[in-house]
Order: C-alpha cells, then structure tokens, then sequence
C-alpha cells in the first residue's frame, strides 16, 4: 500500500536513502510517506542537510511531532502533503456540493484533512514557537543541540570504558563497559545504570537496544542542555555504576 522511510529514526538518528526510495516508489507508483517526526526538523532547516531536503520533495507525505525536536508542549503532531487534494479526498465528510475550490482567502478545514472531526487547537503552541524564534532561531538551537551530541559522542570513544554503539543528528547510543562483564552481564549492567540514574534525578537517560545490545541513549533536544552537561553524564554513570557495584 505504501513505503514508509526515516528521516531521523527516534532510536539511533539514522536517515534512510530516501532520493533511491522516492525514485523506486515513483517507478512502481507507490505512495511514499517519511517519517520525520524526530529528525525532520533537522533536515527541513540545516544547511548541512540540504541534500536530504531536497530529497524530502520528492515524497507524498511526512510526519513530524513538534513536540519531539521544535520545542512545542506535548502532544502536536503534523503531517506534512506534497498534494493536500490526496489527503482530503481521503479523510473529508463533507460533500462535494458543500466544498469549495482552496484558495489563498480561504480558510482550510483542518476537519477534512485527517480522522479528527473536532480537533483541539494544537497548531496554536507551534504557531507561537515559530513566531518566536523564527526559522534563524530553530537553526540555531537545532544545531546546537546536534554540537553537545557531537563532543558526548568524543568524549564517549576518548573514555576506555564506554563503547559509543551508534550516532545519528543529535542521538547518541552507547554503553558503560566496566573490565569483566560482556554478553547479558554487560546488558544487565546497563539497564540498571539507566533505571538508578532515573530514579536519582541527576539525570535521564532510557536504555534502548542497538544490534541486539542494550544501551544508553542520549537524546539532546532540550536547548538548555549545555556541552558540560552531556560532559558530566560520563561521571555521572561512572558513580551510578560503583553504587551499584
């Protein structure tokens, strides 16, 4: 029915070839949906990501949750159409002698545009973000975010015991690897470290797996989280292990 690619998975930051994707679907004429809905907003805004921009226009549809990376409250989700009539021919209730040709003086049924009938006012906490910080500002705090993942994911491969399992925008999986322990020990150890450093509130970090291994994911999307910060993490889960040890 459909090819659904990533733009920035959620667990690892990873992005999909989706310029071969987008020419297979179109080959086969099948509907491509991306989801963007952490790593979107990375790729529509960051000079650094232009080729996956340019890649994202060849899409049917994209998701993407405000929420995740556009520091808008829970809950606001998008979804973003290449051709709006796909979608309300879809989802619209209202009959045809009723619809109007859309026009720039016309004011959009949201209604016809998905399953919500009577939607709450969601767009109006990123309407006031946008106005707020404007795109420069996304830029900024966006890239930001992605320079404190870049210098955790250093110091991370400069530390003997932590192994960094994988890094994509400003995601950064890894692993605390005290001499002696491997296989489900090692995995053990690591959830542990990530339900005590929870529980202590010094920090947040969720365990996650990547290629079969647990691991401790790092997520920066918050714009107050400074270098120093993501930094002390490391001592941090160095003094969680030795309380737990």
């Amino acid at each position: 029915m459909a090819v659904v690619a990533s733009a920035g998975t959620v667990n690892t930051g990873a992005i999909d070839p989706i310029g071969e994707i987008a020419a297979i679907c179109a080959k086969q004429q099948v509907w491509l949906h991306v989801d963007g809905a952490y790593g979107g907003p990375a790729a529509l805004l960051l000079p650094e990501l232009e080729s996956v921009r340019k890649q994202l226009g060849q899409v049917d549809s994209l998701a993407l949750d405000p929420h995740k990376w556009l520091y808008t409250p829970v809950d606001a989700g998008m979804v973003l159409f290449r051709d709006a009539r796909a979608a309300r021919e879809t989802f619209s209730l209202v009959p045809a002698y009723l619809q109007s040709q859309p026009s720039p003086d016309e004011p959009v049924w949201f209604s016809e545009y998905g399953l919500e009938q009577t939607r709450p006012f969601r767009a109006l906490k990123l309407w006031a973000q946008l106005r707020h910080l404007g795109l420069d500002g996304y830029r900024d705090l966006i890239g930001r975010d992605i320079e404190v993942a870049r210098a955790l994911r250093a110091a991370l491969e400069a530390a003997p015991d932590f192994d960094v399992l994988a890094h994509g925008l400003s995601i950064v999986c890894f692993r605390h690897v005290p001499a002696g322990l491997e296989g489900s020990a090692l995995d053990e150890h690591n959830r542990s470290l990530a339900a005590g450093l929870q529980s202590s509130g010094e920090a947040f970090i969720a365990p996650t797996t990547v290629g079969g291994a647990t691991a401790l994911r790092a997520c920066i999307v918050n714009p107050h989280t400074t270098t120093s910060d993501a930094l002390a993490l490391l001592d941090l889960i160095r003094e969680q292990a030795r309380r737990t040890t």
